[in-house]
């Protein structure tokens, strides 16, 4: 005769609070660093691709490439700006540290770092800035207000000297300051009457 076990259990009972025990655990996905990065930083492109942010600059850094490089940072967080050549040349002012501005430009992340960042396409200064108006670059004339074209310089001088900076040209980007703002050439043609 068999006895049962009446300690055994019983296979038709429900689960004890809601668990269940036989199923198996769901796989686990294992990211290579690089495919995680990169798969955040296209989700962060696509989401924030045209933004506009309002910080002060520090950490100011020119590189000898061109780009220039600083934080842009308020009160509670800080942010790393790149601003390559090509848009740091056409600045009409000289960013500095303590400067209040706006940036425009897209959020995406330095893969090598994985460090979050804003690549800036344009950058103005915003009007109450930490600094005194007097110490502010003056706005960046008009063409009609640059002057003439200087005299050719003499035998003495290098034939490669530019011109003294005028406070407008003083006050572009270190990138455009080696770039001579010069009118339209005028042509030594007699006008036509």
């Amino acid at each position: 005769m068999i006895r049962e076990d009446p300690f055994a259990p019983q296979l038709d009972l429900p689960p004890q609070l809601g668990l269940k025990f036989d199923e198996p655990r769901p796989s686990r996905r294992i990211w290579p660093v690089r495919q995680l990065v990169a798969q955040v930083r296209e989700l962060v492109e696509q989401e924030y691709g045209d933004v506009w942010v309002e910080g002060e600059i520090s950490n100011f850094r020119p590189a000898p490439s061109g780009h220039v490089y600083f934080t842009l940072k308020d009160a509670e967080a800080q942010l790393p700006i790149v601003l390559f050549r090509r848009q740091a040349m056409l600045l009409r002012f000289r960013p500095e540290d303590g400067l209040h501005v706006l940036v425009r430009g897209r959020v995406s992340v330095y893969e090598q770092r994985g460090q979050m960042q804003l690549v800036a396409e344009t950058m103005e200064p915003k009007a109450s800035s930490t600094r005194p108006a007097s110490a502010r670059c003056p706005p960046f004339p008009a063409p009609s207000a640059l002057s003439p074209r200087p005299p050719a310089p003499s035998s003495a001088t290098s034939s490669r000297s530019l011109p003294a900076a005028t406070p407008a040209s003083a006050c572009c980007s270190p990138l455009s300051q080696s770039r001579a703002i010069r009118p339209p050439r005028r042509s030594n043609l007699p006008s036509p009457s």
